[in-house]
């Protein structure tokens, strides 16, 4: 299990937050396939005194950006992404 996964849950672990799909993807700031999430998912749920002592606490690993954070740098990407749409119809025209 990859260690940013097992730090995540631990992370979920001691916030006393359920661990689902959604929460697990919102503690990671990579991409990873559905089925590695949803494997860890069952082997923390199988046994998470397993999970947890492979997760170390660390300290020195930046934190997950904030919810504000992540929708302001969607909404720049989206008026990016919009004026290029705008751009690319003009040049059709």
């Amino acid at each position: 299990m990859d260690s940013q996964i097992q730090q995540a849950l631990g992370r979920l672990h001691r916030q006393g937050q359920t661990v689902s799909l959604a929460t697990l993807k919102g503690q990671l700031s990579g991409s990873y396939p559905m089925p590695v999430l949803i494997q860890a998912i069952k082997h923390y749920k199988q046994n998470p005194d397993s999970v947890l002592q492979l997760s170390p606490e660390v300290t020195d690993v930046p934190p997950v950006a904030e919810p504000d954070d992540r929708l302001a740098r969607l909404e720049r990407q989206i008026q990016a992404l919009t004026a290029r749409i705008e751009q690319l119809e003009a040049e059709r025209r």
